[in-house]
């Protein structure tokens, strides 16, 4: 059984992580070095994994 406040958190959680995911990928979009742009790729992924 999961309570009604888990289930509003995890909302919550998601939340805050897709926003955070969205800026990052504005800051790599507005980059132009291409090695930053891979290095921020490879933090973006491996962040995405942990938090889904």
């Amino acid at each position: 059984m999961t309570k009604k406040s888990d289930i509003n958190n995890n909302k919550i959680q998601k939340y805050h992580m897709v926003s955070i995911f969205l800026s990052y990928l504005h800051m790599i979009k507005n980059q132009t070095s291409i090695t930053t742009k891979f290095k921020n790729t490879i933090w973006l992924v491996f962040f995405y994994h942990i938090y889904i």
